[in-house]
């Protein structure tokens, strides 16, 4: 099998496998996904189309995930481990499941309702930067290490200012003050207080936000390394 030879996007997609006349149509079906995730988790606090957008947007984003990670396993098999270990690949499965699971549960309804489910959902975060934190350590890859640390730099910064500028809004406009005390007593039969329910979107937004402008600084700095 051809492994795809498609410069430094296609080291940040980790496009294993793919040859290189439909590097270019996976790496599309990728930012699509990324695109449809953003629209679905902007949805579930306020949904700027009509029912069943965001629905739609959740499962097709569901499904190219779930390819994603079926073909990685495929091309594991074919090249017999050559490129990754077993432990990293069920980890990668973990982290995809777990991903699909918290995103099913809050546009759907919760599969594993209860106390299960809600280790299930926050046990997503600290396997993933547990795996990103071994992924940096163990790569030998100067390039990587440098992609990693951009990512980490610029991304921390920006998501940290996000996370400021949220919070100047939050307090100088009411309407947005009053629409989260909406949502969070009309989340009041989760068996949380508005306040907890508000630190939890606080905390929730703050997570999102940051790992979010953490994948921007990472592809921004792969980008601008293939001028």
């Amino acid at each position: 099998m051809t492994q795809t030879n498609v410069g430094m996007t296609g080291s940040v997609l980790m496009l294993d496998g793919v040859s290189r006349r439909a590097a270019p149509i996976v790496c599309a079906l990728m930012w699509l996904g990324f695109a449809l995730f953003a629209y679905t988790i902007v949805a579930i606090f306020h949904d700027p189309l009509p029912y069943p957008a965001q629905q739609i947007a959740c499962g097709a984003a569901l499904a190219l995930v779930l390819a994603g990670d079926v073909w990685h396993w495929v091309y594991w098999f074919r090249s017999q481990g050559a490129h990754s270990s077993l432990a990293r690949q069920v980890t990668q499965t973990a982290l995809v499941l777990l991903f699909a699971y918290a995103i099913f549960r809050e546009v759907y309804f919760d599969p594993f309702p209860g106390v299960f489910g809600s280790i299930l959902g926050l046990s997503f975060f600290p396997l993933l930067l547990g795996s990103i934190m071994a992924g940096v350590a163990r790569s030998r890859d100067e390039v990587q290490r440098a992609s990693a640390f951009e990512g980490f730099a610029w991304g921390a910064l920006v998501g940290l200012g996000l996370i400021f500028a949220s919070m100047v809004v939050i307090r100088f406009s009411p309407a947005v003050s009053d629409w989260l005390q909406a949502r969070a007593l009309a989340m009041t039969g989760s068996g949380l207080s508005p306040a907890a329910l508000g630190f939890v979107f606080g905390a929730g937004f703050s997570l999102v936000g940051v790992w979010l402008c953490l994948m921007w600084g990472r592809a921004v700095w792969w980008i601008r390394k293939r001028r």
